[in-house]
């Protein structure tokens, strides 16, 4: 094992961290529905990695209860494994929802592995406007990455459109704080964009700075509904006919708000 992570470690913690490929959100998934997301993020500098990986997966395993897998790989460098559980706060037909969440998994810099966990609270509400319908999401998390002198702490804030335009804006505020380290951020303004096979592209271009360091980077993200069902079923293709023609791919309007902000 090697020794404790230098500030550069800590400070690409901090960037990596907040690349995750998706808000949290206050919002569960419904009993039987998952949601798959993939992507990437390249960055053209010299101190942030170019290739940052990720694969993020949802399934609600009741109506009060999701559960999650989060990876994220910069190879040959660090990432980390986790796996999560949201639960609701107070009542989920409120205006503004509100959620807790806690996971438990494993990180590495290189080729040595440490524990890893983390507690989060989302709060988030739809609203509509001119046009369509929109939401808002806040999320805040302790990270306590074992092997590190000090935890991390996390801020994010998105603001998106999520039905009334092909081209549907996202715009993220991803902040993170060590202490004795400082505060890093990233504004990702991106697009959502129907794809071919009900699928969701998201494009977005990444302004980081931290520790005196800024870069600009590219994310690509696909995102997947899998709708009701169980999830090998949907992964594999296999729902029974009379189940898969209830999962559509584009949800009704009033669901439209919660399924967007959960990806």
């Amino acid at each position: 094992m090697v020794r404790g992570p230098s500030c550069l470690v800590l400070g690409m913690l901090v960037w990596l961290a907040m690349g995750t490929p998706v808000l949290a959100g206050a919002w569960l998934r419904d009993k039987g529905a998952g949601f798959l997301s993939f992507g990437a993020t390249l960055r053209p500098s010299r101190i942030v990695p170019n290739n940052e990986q990720k694969i993020y997966l949802e399934y609600g395993l009741t109506d009060w209860w999701t559960m999650g897998v989060d990876v994220n790989e910069t190879p040959t460098v660090t990432g980390h494994a986790l796996i999560f559980a949201r639960l609701p706060l107070g009542r989920k037909d409120a205006a503004i929802r509100q959620a807790i969440e806690v996971g438990l998994g494993g990180h590495h810099w290189g080729p040595d592995w440490w524990g890893f966990y983390k507690v989060g609270y989302g709060a988030g509400q739809g609203f509509t406007n001119r046009w369509g319908n929109a939401w808002w999401a806040v999320d805040a998390s302790y990270d306590r990455r074992l092997g590190n002198p000090e935890p991390l702490w996390k801020l994010d804030i998105a603001l998106g459109q999520s039905s009334g335009m092909k081209l549907r804006p996202l715009l993220k505020l991803e902040t993170g704080y060590i202490p004795d380290e400082g505060t890093g951020g990233s504004f990702v303004p991106s697009l959502m964009i129907r794809g071919f096979r009900k699928e969701t592209w998201v494009l977005g271009v990444e302004f980081r700075h931290f520790g005196g360091e800024s870069s600009v980077g590219l994310r690509v993200d696909i995102w997947q509904d899998l709708g009701k069902g169980t999830l090998g079923q949907r992964l594999s293709g296999r729902l029974p006919p009379e189940r898969r023609s209830r999962s559509p791919g584009v949800r009704p309007r009033v669901q439209e708000l919660a399924a967007a902000e959960r990806r």
